[in-house]
């Protein structure tokens, strides 16, 4: 800054919420995975849920860590609102086995 003003060589701060970032989500991924049942799997997820922000990437990886659809389809409903690319969220339904729960997640987020 050769501008002789301070006030302008500020770093630059985001206005809201960040993703969680690489190394953290790494590690919930690898603390889920390494739940045995998927009721544990998904306990883990909304202990972080409650903590964290994510990318429409991020919970799409999220859901391929649980077998059972309706288990995919609860973590595609819980983290919609703790995701901020939302304009994005249509990627999450790649993580689904049946249309009929793209259908079901849509119809959920139509009401939201």
């Amino acid at each position: 800054c050769n501008t002789g003003n301070q006030d302008h060589c500020q770093p630059f701060v985001p206005a809201g919420p960040l993703p969680m970032n690489g190394a953290a989500f790494c590690q919930l991924k690898q603390t889920i995975n390494n739940g045995t049942f998927e009721s544990t799997k998904l306990s883990i997820f909304k202990q972080a849920l409650g903590y964290n922000y994510f990318t429409s990437q991020q919970v799409l990886e999220l859901m391929d860590l649980f077998t059972f659809e309706s288990y995919k389809l609860e973590v595609a409903k819980l983290a919609y609102p703790k995701t901020l690319d939302q304009n994005n969220y249509y990627l999450v339904n790649n993580g689904f086995t049946f249309s009929s729960s793209v259908d079901n997640l849509n119809d959920y987020l139509a009401m939201r």
